[in-house]
């Protein structure tokens, strides 16, 4: 079971069964096998490349879940191939609550929140986890130059997060960690922080790669994809795409380009049904009159991608990379003692 979060404080849960997982994993994987003559994203045999993540090790997100296949299929059980900055569980409770206060934000009414006296008795937990959050980011910053320091490794994980540690592991004097192959994963947005200018040069600078890599996916469907030389996402073969006009939700033509709400069906999943309608705008070009400059066939979605708002009709919906977002506006709100 995964679950996502909600802008209202519902979670979205998904009964992905161990069989998809397996997928998942595979899949995951076969996203790094180089394209006729582009650069392999990774300059390392993918099983013997360890994988940092920049968040929580344990949780029902959708990321979190992957870790655990990967840990399994890719990486032959051993956990050492694996380093979160966190080694905890992520809330779904504190995700749930840290929805709730966006809204209850946005409507002047922050302070009639009320929570369960089994969600407060978990308020020690939280406190533990935010009074403790720099000495585990100093923790994760000291395994990363221990164990890694020259290797060839994937570092996954939401772009202030990571700038960050790159901003501290600068401080402390460590530039160019890793081998210059390695794989940079950067996502999930700003969360409402204003980064320096020179964010891009402080991460690549401590790192060592010159190249941070984008990708597009969502818990709902099972493996995301990277941008392609050409700027365009390409979906998996197994993924069929549909665009739907946003107003009346009619059908847009399945040739040429079009801009509308993305919808999709997986057919990798067995166990739970494969079809879902996200909140997204895209371009979809579906490659048969302009086919991608990368030379790759087949569907894409344009690098330019929105959020409807829900005054457009959009769902209640947001990307996984939200979660420790709203874990954190959990904590805080806790910690400022409203019952």
């Amino acid at each position: 079971m995964l679950h996502s979060t909600g802008t209202t404080g519902k979670l979205s849960f998904l009964p992905r069964g161990t069989l998809e997982m397996h997928r998942m994993a595979r899949a995951w994987t076969a996203k790094f096998l180089p394209y006729r003559d582009e650069s392999p994203l990774v300059d390392a045999p993918i099983h013997t490349t360890p994988l940092l993540y920049s968040s929580y090790r344990r949780g029902a997100m959708a990321h979190h879940r992957l870790l655990d296949f990967l840990q399994s299929d890719l990486y032959g059980g051993d956990p050492s191939m694996i380093l979160a900055a966190n080694p905890g569980r992520l809330s779904a409770d504190g995700a749930s609550i840290g929805g709730r206060l966006r809204v209850a934000q946005s409507q002047g009414e922050r302070g009639r929140i009320r929570i369960s006296p089994k969600l407060m008795a978990r308020r020690d937990r939280f406190l533990a986890d935010q009074q403790n959050a720099a000495a585990i980011m100093d923790q994760f910053l000291a395994d990363i130059v221990a164990r890694f320091s020259g290797r060839t490794i994937m570092l996954i994980g939401a772009l202030p997060t990571i700038h960050h540690l790159a901003a501290e592991g600068l401080k402390r004097g460590y530039e160019r960690v890793f081998s210059a192959g390695s794989y940079l994963q950067l996502g999930g947005g700003m969360k409402g922080q204003v980064l320096p200018a020179d964010w891009y040069q402080t991460i690549t600078r401590f790192c060592g790669p010159d190249t941070m890599r984008e990708g597009y996916g969502m818990t709902e469907l099972l493996v995301g994809t990277p941008l392609c030389p050409a700027s365009h996402f390409h979906l998996a073969a197994w993924a069929i795409p549909f665009l739907l006009d946003p107003v009346t939700g009619a059908l847009l033509p399945r040739t040429g380009t079009h801009q509308g709400r993305f919808g999709f069906y997986d057919l990798h999943t067995e166990t739970y049904w494969g079809g879902f309608l996200s909140g997204d705008e895209v371009t979809l070009s579906r490659g048969d009159d302009a086919p991608c400059a990368c030379g790759r066939i087949g569907p894409y979605v344009h690098r330019d991608i929105r959020r409807y708002a829900e005054s457009e009709g959009g769902d209640d919906k947001i990307t996984c990379a939200g979660a420790p977002d709203a874990h954190d506006r959990a904590i805080d709100f806790l910690l400022e003692g409203i019952g």
